[in-house]
């Protein structure tokens, strides 16, 4: 029995593997069972099996991708406690850009897309750890900085991946240095 189900969960993650690479080519119009069944090399109605609707195709890559960043962050080891959070998130960016295009060009299309709602609660899950690792560092509000801070590293890795715009490394890491200085300056 364990085999069997070994097999349908390496199914289900070619299946989700492949999603994810059809985003990235083709944007959310791409994104269809048929089409994953196609590129994951799985017989006709295999995606569908594993997920009925396309509502919850779309919501099994967007916990895949949350759960790869999640990892990849966890990899990236824990954040400094001297608030020298800079080179840990430039990292991040830098990976995103290279080795994870093709995850950041699916999130990017699935911005737009109506059946990706579980974005947002991954956003919020992403943002509840970014506040954690924030809280140690005595800043005013670590929420609020962790928010903003989200934001300038999605719009980084945004402007890489979409248009062929890298952020300098050291401008990124001003930025973020600024953030982080002006947060932990600000009256609790």
């Amino acid at each position: 029995m364990a085999g069997a189900q070994g097999r349908l969960q390496d199914r289900r993650a070619t299946a989700l593997v492949a999603a994810i690479d059809l985003l990235a080519g083709g944007g959310a119009r791409a994104l269809t069972h048929r089409a994953v069944d196609e590129r994951a090399g799985l017989a006709p109605g295999s995606t569908s099996n594993y997920f009925r609707t396309r509502a919850s195709l779309v919501a099994g890559v967007v916990q895949q991708l949350l759960d790869e960043d999640l990892a990849l962050l966890a990899g990236l080891g824990p954040l400094p406690a001297e608030r020298d959070v800079a080179p840990f998130l430039v990292g991040y960016v830098e990976l995103s850009r290279t080795r994870r295009r093709t995850a950041a060009l699916a999130r990017l299309a699935l911005l737009a897309d109506p059946d990706a709602g579980e974005l947002a609660a991954g956003r919020s899950r992403l943002l509840e750890a970014a506040t954690s690792a924030l809280a140690g560092l005595g800043l005013a509000d670590p929420r609020a900085t962790a928010g903003v801070l989200v934001d300038l590293v999605d719009g980084a890795i945004a402007g890489a991946v979409a248009y062929g715009h890298p952020t300098s490394a050291a401008a990124l890491g001003r930025a973020i240095d600024a953030i982080v200085t002006t947060a932990s300056e600000e009256p609790t």
